[in-house]
């Protein structure tokens, strides 16, 4: 089977048919029902999540209560004076748990020149914890942002990163409360795909409701992924500081547990899931890609800074992504071949970057096989689907079976 007829085949098996040119069924759509970021009240601008998320700036940004001198969520601070959720700093400003600003005021960590306190509110000048800004307790506590932010159920929403905006819908399960710390799945879609295609096929719409945590679906542009030497048309497309963004603007609106944010995939949605864990295992505690594996080395560099538990999903009969590796072109036309490591050594990869033991065990009653006595206690999984299923042999992952192993797994 060529891979067009693959594509066209996937696309009728979720009631994506096209009726005329294909191009036309992947036009780029806005969601609706969204909300904007908010406007700083000072300065006006829209907040660029993509520059917060690594470093804040004094001044203009508002994220999401207003005040005077703008806001910097939980980042550097410049100087002039922040304001952060969850709490109002008064005249002489404040920043989130990071290094204060010149004459301003820090949450519980360094304070700079003159620097004071914010937890949670800052008076005129600031209330002094110390002279010169003695760092508070290290141990970090989790402060829920007030209520309302987002609804229960689906909400479309957009994200201003590094200049591009961004789309993408978040869940909010009926059981969320917003007074207790909730884990967050980020799910990512398929190439040529977008994320009303994940949520309807990953399965973890309905994990959310049963489980309780909170999940998000980003859209990708050229409904693609920037993984390794494939496959936006954009070289320069900033799929991790989109991932970072996401998890900066959402803990300002939900109550996050941020050691325990997860990166499911399917198919190129894989393989950001595992461009995170190469990029970002800082940011994720676990991923699980399906119908992904790595690149060759000399086609994708592949850093971690810590061990990370990796859940793969493979399939036998996959057409797109061979289970046992080799050279293939991206469905989307670009003019690349990307070379796959194949299923069992991009386990096996991952097993001895993670420095594992034992392993892989004998297959269980799932097909999976598991690799353990790794460092710091994470796994790796591998498991494979033996039949063609649903999309030809190219199949999302379990998320009865992922999530099981996504709860046993938290940042350090």
């Amino acid at each position: 089977m060529s891979i067009t007829t693959f594509v066209t085949r996937m696309l009728c098996v979720i009631g994506l048919c096209c009726a005329a040119a294909c191009e036309t069924q992947f036009t780029e759509q806005s969601p609706t029902g969204g909300t904007a970021d908010a406007a700083g009240a000072a300065g006006g601008e829209e907040i660029d999540w993509g520059k917060v998320a690594s470093s804040g700036s004094g001044g203009g940004n508002v994220a999401p209560i207003s005040g005077t001198g703008g806001s910097v969520p939980a980042n550097t601070g410049g100087g002039g004076g922040t304001v952060v959720n969850p709490s109002t700093g008064g005249a002489g400003g404040s920043v989130g748990p990071s290094t204060g600003g010149a004459g301003g005021t820090v949450g519980p960590s360094t304070g700079g020149a003159g620097g004071a306190v914010v937890e949670p509110t800052g008076g005129a000048g600031g209330q002094p914890e110390g002279t010169g800004g003695t760092p508070a307790e290290e141990e970090e506590v989790i402060t829920c942002p007030p209520p309302g932010a987002l609804r229960v159920g689906d909400n479309n929403d957009t994200i201003l990163i590094n200049g591009v905006t961004r789309n993408y819908v978040v869940h909010v399960p009926a059981s969320y409360t917003g007074d207790t710390p909730v884990p967050l799945v980020t799910d990512w879609h398929p190439i040529l795909f977008d994320n009303a295609t994940q949520q309807r096929n990953s399965g973890f719409l309905a994990k959310s409701e049963q489980e309780g945590f909170i999940v998000v679906w980003p859209n990708g542009i050229d409904r693609a992924w920037n993984v390794g030497s494939c496959c936006t048309t954009s070289r320069d497309v900033d799929d991790v500081g989109f991932a970072r963004g996401l998890v900066a603007k959402l803990s300002t609106q939900l109550c996050i547990d941020k050691k325990r944010v997860y990166a499911n995939g399917w198919s190129m949605g894989g393989g950001m899931s595992l461009k995170l864990a190469c990029d970002a295992t800082d940011l994720i505690a676990a991923a699980a890609p399906a119908a992904f594996d790595l690149m060759i080395p000399s086609e994708q560099t592949c850093t971690p800074s810590r061990a990370i538990p990796i859940f793969s999903t493979r399939g036998l009969s996959d057409v797109i992504v061979p289970y046992n590796g080799g050279p293939t072109n991206p469905p989307n036309g670009l003019p690349v071949i990307v070379t796959f490591m194949g299923a069992k050594e991009h386990a096996k990869w991952w097993a001895d970057f993670n420095g594992c033991q034992e392993g892989p065990s004998a297959a269980d009653s799932n097909n999976c096989e598991t690799y353990t006595n790794c460092r710091d206690g994470v796994e790796v999984v591998l498991c494979t689907n033996v039949g063609a299923g649903q999309f030809f042999g190219h199949n999302p992952g379990n998320a009865d079976l992922i999530w099981p192993f996504f709860q046993r797994f938290s940042l350090p």
